[in-house]
């Protein structure tokens, strides 16, 4: 997201000197974003900018205590709420299968149901998730689960999450897949997979097959499921959080899953 933000500051000041900017401009720059794109763009902009301006006190580009964004009156949005219903969950779960997109039909689900980032289920591993004999709470003997152990790409905090039931059909469907002889897949190989590329997922080409997916669930046709054209795939880690609360998961406990 950082890398997004950048770019588009370059697009926009990037011939300018660090020392020509002023609070007047910021101001004027942050009316136009406000009413372009939105409060929460605009707002993570002007952040943006201020840590540039920071950087330039601290290498003698801008005298000290000069940033222009200081201060400035920027609206906090409302956090976004958002999150999948029963029969959107249903739709687009539905939706990854008709399009025979078996790699989004696995991330929709780790994410739903694991409650992890875009980012960490992008980039698991095949090595990451292994078979265990754990003890749970009140049994005597111990049972054999699907683990998924990595690090948290935006935290970098280490996580071992126990894979929900209905994730582990999926997964054992991607694991089977071993590749070819002269091209096997390996531990260290991503686990997830494009069917019709056979690459692993970037931020674009998820984004592409995730609205592939809206689309469908959207359609008469397909889904019919109107309202979830604004579901983004970001909400189904909210949706975990929501699902494991009203099932009467602890807030610590679902704090611990989703790692803050």
């Amino acid at each position: 997201s950082y890398h997004k933000l950048l770019l588009q500051i370059d697009h926009k000041w990037g011939t300018a000197r660090a020392a020509e900017f002023d609070r007047a401009t910021m101001t004027t720059w942050y009316g136009t974003l406000y009413g372009s794109r939105g409060p929460r763009m605009a707002q993570a902009l002007i952040r943006m900018m201020s840590i540039l301006f920071v950087r330039a006190e601290d290498i003698g580009w801008r005298p000290e205590n000069s940033d222009p964004c200081f201060r400035l009156r920027v609206v906090t949005p409302k956090p976004r709420e958002r999150f999948g219903k029963a029969d959107e969950l249903a739709a687009i779960l539905a939706g990854a299968d008709a399009l025979g997109l078996a790699g989004m039909a696995l991330a929709i689900r780790l994410a739903i149901y694991q409650g992890q980032r875009q980012t960490d289920i992008r980039l698991a591993r095949r090595g990451d998730f292994r078979l265990i004999l754990h003890l749970f709470p009140g049994e005597k003997r111990p049972r054999k689960v699907w683990v998924w152990t990595f690090t948290r790409s935006k935290r970098q905090n280490a996580a071992v999450v126990i894979v929900n039931a209905a994730v582990v059909p999926g997964l054992r469907a991607m694991l089977a897949d071993a590749g070819t002889a002269t091209a096997p897949h390996r531990p260290e190989d991503p686990l997830i997979r494009d069917e019709a590329t056979g690459q692993p997922y970037s931020e674009f080409l998820l984004n592409k097959r995730w609205h592939a997916i809206l689309d469908w669930a959207a359609s008469p046709e397909g889904g019919n499921c109107p309202g979830i054209a604004d579901l983004q795939f970001r909400d189904l880690r909210r949706t975990f959080g929501v699902l494991a609360r009203a099932g009467g998961a602890s807030k610590d406990d679902v704090g611990d899953v989703l790692g803050n």
